[in-house]
């Protein structure tokens, strides 16, 4: 764990949304350059950002990639844009352990509120 917490904390800071969510149904909607997987997760705990008891997110996916659903716990870092929430990429997810949750909270109570710019966000 201990490796993986200092990308845990860039991607707090560096994303508007971090929460610890159980996934609970996905789908795919086919385009012609790829494919939108669209998840949909139950929060256990919000860690940065509005406070939601659902959320829905979605990821950009090469054409007939597999969707997976896992429905164990997992910390995520999301962005917002006009449509919602979306995956920023590799290094999104994380394992929901006590530990990497406590310092991702303690992160985010360090972070500034008037925060605009996040570099994982960047399109």
């Amino acid at each position: 764990m201990e490796a993986i917490s200092p990308y845990l904390l860039s991607a707090v800071a560096e994303t508007p949304y971090s929460a610890v969510i159980r996934h609970t149904d996905a789908k795919v909607i086919e385009g012609t350059d790829g494919s939108q997987h669209i998840y949909y997760a139950e929060v256990v705990d919000t860690i940065r950002g509005v406070h939601r008891n659902r959320i829905h997110y979605s990821m950009s996916a090469e054409p007939d990639e597999a969707l997976s659903l896992d429905d164990a716990e997992v910390l995520i870092t999301l962005c917002i844009n006009n449509d919602g929430y979306y995956w920023p990429g590799t290094g999104a997810q994380f394992p929901a352990d006590k530990q990497l949750i406590q310092r991702a909270k303690n992160h985010a109570l360090r972070a500034s509120t008037n925060q605009s710019h996040f570099s994982q966000c960047d399109d």
